[in-house]
């Protein structure tokens, strides 16, 4: 193996385990209904919350774009994970520093710590863009980089559910507070890293560009409806389960979230290994069609192992939609620069923001009526009926997944 073989490899390595890392955003999900009983949170302010958390991610994608591509990435790749635990430690404090209004620390800290997660999807994808290996397909590498997002949440979602029930809702805090030391590992890891590797051969098309390409706008909304088919069931299973189905909180976040994680990242992985041989745009297709089966199987079934295996297997079928769309945009676009990566992410980003906000909304709509449909009511009508509104969006991925590989052929 040569020198820069080896420097590659540790690039590539720094960049999956700092999306590992990053998986520890999946504890809020699973604080739903601990805040919920705590401190009086409405279904309405915790789809504002996910909404806000992807808006500012938005921003972050697409403020910082131009300043990547002109600085580097090294001094923003240092500081993100310094962002990002400092955001965890405003979330524990927030019952000490808020005491008045919970509501108002969230929303702080949760502006802090979706910056922070904006400059990580602005900063990996490029990066193990850039350091690639000619013989690998660039597609592949891609999804198992983005597969250690998911592996970190197989991890951290079991724990998570273990320190609530044997230690109380309100351990919550101390338990974040844990959680706030691993990004400062990313930030040392960063610094002892070769950057010369990192450098892009890409000629940084600008956006104005970008929105003239019908390839870009068409992958633009197909990874708008896909990052939230993929995020909805992400952010609302856990509050699911436990209220509509009405199964423990442990059975449902081990079963039910913890196993759509699982999946998640299986999928994602195995295209990583396998992926030289697969058809993309026709994998993406194929994910699409199923995620829309699974979100009409959640939402209509009254059984709980039927609810449980739809949940987990929309991990497996949505798993290619976010990071799958991205390679075959840069492969049609290969001259785009971060600011094809900041768009696309920031895209994903505003389908997960859209899909989660209206979820919330179509909830607590249903649940303060008096609305009553196939013996469901309330609350866990109105959690249904938010699910099932959401299978829209895999609807909607495969008619502009289909639209894109007649568009791309690879």
């Amino acid at each position: 193996m040569t020198v820069l073989e080896r420097k590659n490899n540790k690039t590539y390595a720094i960049c999956c385990l700092t999306n590992l890392f990053s998986s520890i955003g999946v504890v809020f999900p699973l604080l739903m209904v601990p805040l919920r009983d705590l401190y009086g949170i409405t279904y309405t302010q915790f789809g504002i919350l996910i909404s806000l958390n992807f808006c500012v991610q938005i921003i972050s994608d697409v403020l910082f774009s131009k300043q990547v591509d002109k600085y580097g990435f090294k001094t923003f790749a240092v500081l993100t994970p310094l962002v990002s635990s400092l955001s965890m430690i405003l979330y524990a404090l927030t019952p000490i520093l808020f005491k008045e209004n919970i509501f108002l620390g969230l929303v702080l800290a949760t502006i802090l710590f979706a910056a922070a997660g904006g400059l990580n999807e602005l900063l990996l994808s490029p990066i193990v863009d850039s350091i690639t290996f000619a013989k690998e397909k660039k597609d592949a590498k891609m999804s198992l980089m983005h597969s250690f997002f998911a592996w970190g949440q197989i991890i951290i979602i079991p724990i998570t559910t273990l320190v609530l029930k044997y230690f109380g809702s309100a351990s919550w805090a101390r338990f974040i507070l844990v959680l706030s030391i691993l990004p400062l590992f990313c930030c040392l890891l960063f610094l002892s890293l070769d950057w010369s590797v990192c450098s892009t051969k890409r000629t940084n098309n600008s956006i104005r560009s970008l929105f003239k390409s019908k390839v870009f706008l068409v992958a633009v909304f197909a990874i708008i409806v896909g990052g939230a088919t993929e995020v909805t069931m992400a952010q609302w299973a856990s509050a699911f389960l436990e209220r509509a189905i009405a199964l423990p909180k442990e059975i449902g976040d081990i079963l039910g979230l913890c196993a759509f994680a699982l999946l998640l990242a299986t999928g994602r992985t195995l295209h990583g290994l396998v992926g030289k041989k697969c058809n993309t745009n026709n994998l993406l297709i194929i994910g699409s069609f199923f995620s829309f089966c699974c979100y009409l199987v959640t939402a209509l079934t009254s059984s709980a192992v039927f609810a449980l295996i739809s949940c987990a297997l929309t991990g497996f079928c949505a798993s290619l939609l976010w990071p799958g769309t991205i390679s075959v945009v840069a492969k049609a676009l290969p001259t785009a620069g971060a600011s094809l990566f900041a768009l696309m992410s920031a895209s994903g980003d505003i389908g997960a923001s859209v899909s989660s906000f209206i979820v919330g909304n179509i909830t607590d709509i249903i649940t303060s009526s008096s609305l009553n449909f196939l013996g469901y009511s309330g609350e866990v009508l109105g959690l249904r009926v938010g699910i099932l509104f959401a299978s829209l969006f895999p609807l909607l991925s495969i008619l502009l997944q289909i639209k894109l590989k007649k568009m791309h052929k690879e």
